[in-house]
């Protein structure tokens, strides 16, 4: 993990802030508030410097969002309503990481906002085989507008997706180290300044890390509103496995077995360039 530094269009950071600290939100009960941050700036913000944000996101979604803007909008369409495959889909776009990703390009695309709230429901750690499983349910709540967001208007559309996800002999784990700006230096990852101070404030002491194609998205779980809840096929983009797919869970105690402690912060995302990441604490 990595202080904040200059990022170009080929390291983008976009991390999605999952923060248990609340007492409304200890261990696995309850969801909590996360941000929705890119480069340790608001989405609004990243959005707002239109020449950066058209050229990281022209690069994700591999066509230009500013000349090709309506291909974009039917890009993102089309994998929420599934007619875009794994194979169809950008890299970019695939996987774990390509929810930050999808968030952020419908903000600049469409100048929409959101609100989004997530959820550890079931954990396992087997130290002896490095592997285990985690059930991430993650809701997002899509506005008009930052503004109609901020005023407290409702949401025009909520999505609940429930993550099933196993670690096939990829987890580490790493102790804290001294250093204030990168207290996991062993794991290259870059995290806003909230993220780094809350580790410390809540003595963060271990980092089980998890990185590549041992992580495996078994099962997703859509629901829409009030629609049923819907198993989403296996050709969908969101199952893709990644060379840069990337599982943090930040612990005090030692990781456990089974029971997640009350102090947890955790990432789910792509570590690779450009590392795209749903973290926080």
């Amino acid at each position: 993990m990595r202080s904040i530094g200059s990022v170009t269009a080929a390291t983008l950071i976009c991390t999605v802030g999952f923060a248990f600290a609340s007492a409304d939100s200890i261990g696995q009960e309850g969801f909590s508030d996360f941000p929705l941050v890119v480069d340790g700036s608001t989405v609004e913000d990243f959005v707002a410097d239109r020449e950066r944000a058209a050229g990281i996101l022209s690069e994700l979604l591999e066509l230009d969002v500013v000349d090709q803007g309506d291909a974009a909008i039917r890009l993102l369409q089309g994998i929420d309503d599934g007619f875009i495959t794994q194979d169809e889909a950008p890299a970019g776009l695939r996987g774990i990481g390509g929810f930050g990703v999808r968030l952020v390009a419908r903000a600049f695309l469409l100048e929409e906002a959101h609100r989004v709230r997530g959820r550890i429901r079931d954990y396992l750690y087997d130290e002896g085989t490095a592997s285990g499983h985690l059930a991430v349910e993650v809701r997002t709540e899509f506005f008009a507008s930052a503004k109609d967001r901020d005023s407290g208007q409702p949401p025009v559309r909520t999505e609940l997706l429930h993550w099933d996800i196993e670690v096939d002999e990829a987890y580490e784990v790493h102790p804290r180290g001294l250093d204030f700006l990168d207290p996991f230096p062993q794991v290259d990852l870059q995290l806003p300044g909230y993220a780094i101070a809350s580790i410390w404030a809540r003595d963060l002491k271990y980092k089980l890390h998890a990185k590549g194609r041992g992580i495996i998205v078994r099962h997703i779980y859509r629901k829409v509103d009030n629609d049923p809840i819907e198993r989403l096929p296996s050709t969908d983009p969101r199952y893709a496995q990644t060379d840069e797919a990337c599982i943090d869970l930040l612990l005090n105690p030692y990781p456990p077995e089974t029971e997640l402690p009350p102090q947890i912060g955790y990432c789910l995302g792509r570590c690779q360039q450009p590392a795209i990441l749903n973290t926080g604490g």
